[in-house]
């Protein structure tokens, strides 16, 4: 399932009748520190297609970007809309947006690390999609040889 289909009906609806005026589409309580489980599962419908797509690293920023630039031409051109009305490209605004989720993605992998299942479940369930990282393989396979 892609962004697209995973998004809520009433977030269709808000996007598709115009009453969406803009803004970020991806919310964080703050944007300096490291996301929270809570921002994890306000943003789940935006992170779910993008963890199964890369479940052992955290995707690129430009792949992001480009993911949200397609929904929003699925959108009509109507989801990434500057709110300030300052002329901000469409690709900036989805460059923005992307660095968010890209935090979120890495959010959800340390969330992962610390404890495999958590207390909400659209967290957990974000989780269950993750494998162990190709370089931390390898990290542990190197220190447990008993060669080196």
């Amino acid at each position: 399932m892609g962004m697209f289909e995973g998004l809520p009906l009433c977030a269709h609806n808000l996007i598709k009748n115009n009453e969406w005026k803009g803004g970020g589409i991806v919310r964080l309580d703050n944007a300096l520190s490291r996301p929270s489980a809570g921002d994890v599962a306000i943003n789940y419908h935006m992170l779910k297609p993008l963890i199964p797509f890369s479940p052992d690293k955290v995707c690129s920023g430009y792949f992001i970007t480009d993911c949200l630039l397609g929904l929003d031409e699925l959108f009509e051109g109507k989801l990434l809309v500057d709110a300030a009305d300052g002329g901000k490209r469409k690709v900036d605004i989805a460059a923005e947006e992307a660095m968010k989720l890209k935090m979120l993605m890495g959010a959800v992998r340390a969330l992962w690390r610390s404890s495999p299942s958590g207390q909400h479940p659209r967290v957990s369930e974000l989780k269950g999609m993750l494998r162990p990282s190709p370089s931390r393989r390898r990290l542990k396979e190197e220190v447990s040889c008993p060669c080196h």
